[in-house]
């Protein structure tokens, strides 16, 4: 995983950067840095729009006591796609102008949660399951909460020191 990330950051840069050469070699200098200039300044405008449109999405979720537990992905996902519209590059701005459309974005979503999912593993213990066994050679941290009335005296505990 770490290779392929390391190939990601290393080559998606330089695959950009081949390509605006060849549309600076056909187009022109100033038309290619004209199109990464306005794609990215339509790009930040339009995932600022995103943002907020997902900002009242939560708010109206939570006036209605829901959890916006979906659009907390959703959200990461516009921050991603600002940062690909900033970044200079042909490849990039594309990969976030596809992510500004919600249909897509769920898209992006759906795979990146699937591969969280196949890539950590994820174990809910809960007090009815007293049965389940950790892994050979895993670590297992328990720990448990309980809420206990505050006491009813009239003064705070004082610390004491010794001299």
């Amino acid at each position: 995983m770490i290779v392929q990330l390391l190939l990601l950051i290393v080559l998606l840069p330089l695959a950009d950067l081949l390509l605006l050469l060849i549309i600076a070699r056909f187009t022109g200098l100033w038309p290619a840095l004209g199109l990464v200039i306005a794609s990215a300044f339509c790009g930040v405008l339009l995932a600022k729009r995103q943002w907020r449109q997902i900002g009242q999405r939560a708010q109206q979720q939570l006036a209605q006591n829901q959890i916006p537990s979906d659009l907390a992905s959703e959200a990461v996902l516009v921050v991603l796609t600002a940062g690909l519209l900033i970044t200079p590059g042909v490849i990039t701005d594309l990969i976030g102008l596809s992510l500004l459309w919600p249909r897509c974005r769920r898209w992006y979503r759906e795979r990146i949660l699937n591969w969280l999912r196949s890539a950590f593993r994820i174990s809910i213990f809960t007090p009815s399951n007293r049965t389940w066994q950790a892994p050979a050679g895993q670590e297992v941290y328990d720990a448990e909460f309980r809420s206990h009335p505050p006491a009813t005296k009239s003064e705070p505990p004082r610390l004491e020191e010794d001299s």
